[in-house]
């Protein structure tokens, strides 16, 4: 259990003195409350201290909660930055400190809506403009292996084809060993018939599932203990069941996104209507504790930050929205999360490491 107690002397906390001079709070209220604070101009040209802030944590050890997993903490990437061999690599030296700055454990994830424009050394569709190399796979086994973090790597089922997809896993399980946590088969397949018109409107499940199975098929005639991880879907919480139901036997984790508002651009996006989003995402999350228990499996969220298209310039990244990050983290675990994957990268307004040179500037991704 936390409990948080705030005292301070701003305007914008005289509210809480109405209650006394100290007032328990709830995490939310206090994430709240420091996003406030955060964001009070300072009207004077002269440097002013801000508001005094008194903050107290109990921990009570008769209700542990849940167990957080040593693998929680997570970031994802487009597969598109697989296209030069020198970005996922220990020769990075500066990405290479910041993600060792996360600690030893975390888990990589590559996929994102560029995995729909990958091809494996050449094969595939010429007109994929993201050739992936067994030169980047190296790179990129050599950084998760310097890094001791683990690897979910994402695979291309809208464009893709399955001897091609079991060629790439082949060698990716080879290069990266036993820090590869799972494959992933496609990325939002749900939206294949929607948005990312890869595919027919008519495009459900069954025929996801129709495609699923030959690209899994093709990959495990190749690599018999190839793991597994899925349906990675980012609106269509109702398909998660019938997959597990389908295929679960082979699956060792259950996956999904989830973004907390959206579209970027859109006129109601704010910062208050973003640290309002827990409830929504505790319905969502409610549902994945119930799909895991039932199943026998864990559950991730795979990919996720705080507005999709890329994040809300303004909204996305300011302090509040790490703060937003922050709770959404504890809710996640709070459910029985396995963990959560940040979407990151260049070129995104809510990307929580960028590089000098935008990699993905001309790319539509979410």
């Amino acid at each position: 259990m936390l409990e948080s107690k705030f005292q301070g002397r701003s305007k914008k906390l005289r509210g809480l003195e109405k209650c006394g001079r100290e007032r328990s709070m709830s995490r939310r209220s206090l994430l709240r409350i420091l996003a406030g604070v955060a964001a009070t101009p300072h009207t004077s040209g002269r440097a002013r201290a801000g508001p005094e802030v008194t903050a107290s944590v109990t921990v009570n050890y008769d209700q542990p909660g849940r167990l957080i997993p040593e693998n929680f903490i997570g970031l994802s990437y487009e597969s598109a930055v697989l296209a030069s061999p020198n970005y996922l690599s220990p020769r990075n030296p500066t990405l290479h400190a910041l993600l060792r700055g996360l600690g030893p454990g975390a888990v990589l994830r590559l996929g994102g809506n560029t995995s729909e424009s990958t091809r494996w050394r050449g094969t595939g569709n010429v007109s994929e403009p993201f050739v992936i190399t067994p030169a980047a796979i190296d790179a990129l086994a050599e950084l998760v292996k310097a890094l001791n973090w683990q690897l979910i790597y994402g695979l291309n089922l809208a464009r893709g084809n399955p001897e091609a997809a079991a060629e790439e896993t082949a060698y990716v399980a080879r290069a990266v060993g036993s820090r590869l946590l799972a494959f992933q088969i496609g990325n939002e397949p749900d939206g294949f018939g929607r948005w990312s018109a890869v595919r027919p409107q008519t495009y459900d499940f069954q025929a996801f599932l129709a495609e699923w199975r030959q690209f899994y098929t093709g990959i495990r005639a190749r690599l018999p203990t190839a793991p597994f991880a899925g349906p990675d879907v980012i609106a269509e919480q109702k398909w998660i069941r019938p997959f597990i139901e389908a295929v679960g036997d082979d699956l060792i984790l259950v996956t999904r996104h989830y973004y907390a508002d959206g579209p970027a651009g859109a006129p109601d996006i704010t910062l208050a209507r973003l640290l309002n989003s827990a409830p929504q995402a505790k319905a969502m999350l409610e549902e994945m504790r119930s799909t895991s228990e039932s199943s026998r499996l864990p559950f991730r969220i795979a990919e996720t930050n705080s507005i999709f298209n890329e994040g809300q310039p303004g909204v996305s990244d300011t302090f509040g929205s790490a703060l937003w990050g922050i709770e959404f983290m504890f809710q996640v675990a709070e459910a029985g999360g396995q963990g959560i994957n940040f979407h990151t990268g260049d070129a995104k307004a809510y990307t929580p490491i960028r590089g000098a040179t935008a990699l993905l500037r001309h790319v539509d991704v979410q």
